[in-house]
């Protein structure tokens, strides 16, 4: 069962253990404070974590705030893990966070409509390293 983690979520660690949740939802603010507290520490087996999803990533990173907290997030969790950055544009501080924290990156550019062209959706995946 995921756990949203929110400003309304009163007992999120009691949550965490009573629903054994395995998906963790929340800004960057929340993430941080639920993981990184002493009792998220004691909680949460961050070592069986694989994998973090940003969602919005090049919105994320504007923010001194939220990208603070994600690079603390990043730092905290496993050098083996999954990441999973989503953004409709792909800007210079979404380029840096892959530098920070990501091995062997690949970037899946999805075209809706080759504008050139007219073309159907087309596909492309690069290695970005």
């Amino acid at each position: 069962l995921p756990l949203l983690v929110t400003s309304g979520t009163l007992t999120p660690y009691d949550t965490f253990m009573a629903n054994q949740s395995n998906i963790i939802i929340g800004t960057p603010g929340r993430l941080a404070s639920f993981l990184l507290s002493p009792r998220g520490i004691s909680a949460v087996r961050v070592s069986e974590l694989d994998s973090l999803i940003l969602d919005e990533a090049d919105r994320l990173l504007v923010s001194p705030d939220h990208r603070r907290d994600v690079e603390r997030i990043m730092r905290h969790l496993p050098k083996q893990r999954r990441t999973h950055l989503f953004s409709a544009t792909m800007t210079d501080a979404v380029e840096e966070i892959v530098g920070l924290g990501l091995r062997n990156p690949v970037r899946i550019v999805v075209n809706l409509k080759d504008k050139r062209t007219g073309e159907a959706p087309v596909e492309r995946r690069t290695p970005t390293g």
